[in-house]
């Protein structure tokens, strides 16, 4: 077994992982959270590079990009705090599956 293997068998016994492995309703909320931030980073970057593109002239750029830059941000940071959470749930499965590797 190599010191990656290992540690994510160590990561794997944390209190937290064993937490969100054996609740029912953790990892779903998870996952729920994990999809909605990625749909709060697409909406918000979608809406300003719509008007940047020329939608919604009447709107003022600047003041939209105030706020949809640090929402997306924001709704990034949540997304991977998420992610991680998932991951240490079953961490040596997760590692090994292809479509996570691919992402």
């Amino acid at each position: 077994m190599s010191s990656f293997d290992t540690a994510l068998v160590a990561i794997e016994a944390w209190p937290l992982s064993e937490v969100i492995r054996r609740s029912v309703w953790a990892y779903p909320a998870l996952e729920t959270i994990h999809i909605a931030s990625f749909a709060t980073v697409f909406g918000s970057l979608m809406v300003l590079e719509l008007r940047v593109f020329g939608a919604a002239p009447a709107v003022p750029l600047s003041p939209l990009a105030r706020l949809a830059v640090p929402t997306a941000l924001a709704a990034c940071a949540v997304a991977a705090m998420a992610g991680v959470l998932m991951l240490i749930s079953s961490a040596t499965e997760i590692v090994t599956n292809p479509a996570f590797q691919m992402k």
